[in-house]
């Protein structure tokens, strides 16, 4: 008798794949970058598998999974983090990233996270040698206090 072939068993994060008995139909589950399960219904095994795939690198490339509602603006996340960072740091450091994080413009501030770009900040910075006449410590300033904010964003929001 002929050993049967095992099935490779799945690893962590790469989500589930089962027949559904109620209506016959291959599912998928797998948890998106916010955290929320999904499920995918296919037809066939090999469809729900390449789908799976799909949606698993997409998380994994850090493509966001939450509605476009539910990402915040770069002015609410800025407030929600200095908000958050007050019992952590000197209020000195606190004064220093209000006065750097004054200088975006209202116009980058409206922006939902995940459409910002690098060149937005590229002109920022721009902006704020030729326009504003700042110097480079006080831009590199600046540019430290966005830094860590989008660090605490990625860590936090998988953006």
């Amino acid at each position: 008798m002929a050993p049967r072939a095992r099935r490779r068993r799945r690893v962590n994060g790469e989500g589930s794949v089962y027949l559904s008995a109620s209506d016959n139909r291959w599912r998928g589950a797998y948890y998106d970058a916010t955290g929320r399960r999904r499920t995918i219904s296919r037809a066939t095994r090999v469809a729900v598998a390449a789908e799976l795939r799909a949606q698993t690198a997409d998380r994994d490339r850090n493509v966001l999974g939450a509605a476009p509602g539910t990402i915040p603006t770069l002015d609410a996340w800025l407030e929600f983090w200095l908000h958050s960072m007050e019992d952590h740091i000197r209020p000195s450091t606190m004064l220093g990233y209000r006065y750097s994080l004054e200088l975006v413009p209202e116009h980058l501030r409206r922006r939902r996270l995940d459409q910002l770009r690098p060149e937005y900040f590229e002109e920022l910075y721009r902006t704020l040698v030729t326009e504003r006449h700042l110097s480079p410590s006080t831009i590199r300033t600046a540019h430290g206090a966005l830094a860590r904010a989008f660090h605490a964003t990625e860590v936090r929001l998988c953006v």
